[in-house]
């Protein structure tokens, strides 16, 4: 009977460690993940992420030239800066570069400043405009430059593309280089960028009174040609070609002693202007007697009245002289 017993009861222990074990391995996961959910998962309040894009992204900036085209010319060239995209009421800086990879706000100390128009406030809306010229420290001929904007705060950063292209020096001749007071001659240039109108004149030195002067405007790849017509009053001698923009008087161009104005002498009288009369035989000379017409010259007249006087005075004489001898 005790044995039995012991024999039921190693049974129960055994069961209930089976059951002890059983219950152990299904609680401990329950209890791990509850441990991790509590000790280590961080807060159900998770980070902020800022969903726009970077400001150098969004912010952008626009080049143009007065009458439009692509933007090129010198300095002094009228051109207009228009950006969006920016953080309202924020400066912003404005550089030159020739490498569009340097316009970064950590670049911002090596960049050149646009000198004619350093900084600009952005608009409420995010935007600005900015009418202005070319910088002279920008003026490098046949060169790109890019203009980058950086915001002093935040350091958005904006590139205008394409970039302003400095064209080679302005050009100016004249064909042919000697002439007559009435002829008409041809003047030409090149890189009078961007299309414009031109001032062309023909004058005895720099700054003096023309003597002839012509506006013509300048094609989309900067070259123009004009005829101008030297007056018939001008005087001879060397002269020079001076041609100026209307709209950017710095961009200028005179060169002397390019055109020589000949003398033209004045003309004579010449067997051409007045013909040379046909000699002509000497009239007849006609022998007046005392019998001929009355029809003689004063002249005539005299000689013959003297003449007859004579006779009369003769034989008055001779009369005289006999009646005396007689007398005797």
């Amino acid at each position: 009977m005790f044995k039995l017993f012991l024999k039921y009861l190693s049974v129960l222990c055994f069961a209930t460690v089976l059951i002890i074990v059983f219950l152990a391995s299904f609680n401990q996961p329950a209890r791990a993940a509850g441990s991790d959910l509590v000790d280590v998962t961080p807060p159900t309040v998770t980070p902020t992420i800022t969903t726009t894009a970077p400001p150098s992204s969004t912010a952008s900036i626009a080049l143009s030239v007065t009458g439009g085209g692509t933007p090129a010319g010198q300095a002094g060239t009228a051109v207009q800066l228009a950006g969006n995209g920016f953080t309202p009421g924020d400066t912003v800086n404005l550089y030159t570069t020739t490498d569009p990879t340097q316009c970064t706000a950590a670049n911002a100390g090596n960049l050149q400043p646009f000198n004619t128009q350093s900084s600009v406030t952005i608009n409420p809306d995010g935007t600005f405009t900015a009418n202005t010229t070319w910088p002279t420290n920008a003026n490098q001929p046949s060169t790109s430059y890019y203009v980058c904007a950086i915001s002093t705060t935040l350091g958005t950063t904006a590139l205008a593309n394409p970039p302003f292209d400095v064209t080679g020096p302005v050009t100016a001749s004249i064909t042919p280089n000697t002439a007559n007071a009435g002829d008409t001659i041809t003047v030409t240039g090149t890189n009078w960028l961007p299309s414009q109108t031109l001032t062309v004149s023909i004058t005895p030195g720099q700054g003096a009174t023309p003597i002839a002067q012509q506006q013509v405007t300048s094609g989309s790849d900067g070259t123009f040609s004009t005829q101008i017509t030297i007056p018939q009053s001008t005087t001879g001698g060397s002269y020079g070609i001076d041609v100026t923009s209307t709209t950017n008087p710095s961009l200028t161009i005179f060169t002397p002693n390019v055109l020589t104005v000949n003398v033209q002498a004045t003309p004579s009288p010449t067997a051409t202007m007045m013909p040379t009369p046909t000699p002509q035989p000497p009239p007849a000379t006609t022998t007046t007697t005392t019998g001929s017409s009355m029809g003689g010259t004063p002249t005539t007249f005299l000689i013959f009245g003297m003449g007859g006087l004579g006779i009369i005075l003769v034989a008055i004489g001779l009369t005289l002289f006999l009646s005396h001898s007689h007398t005797s």
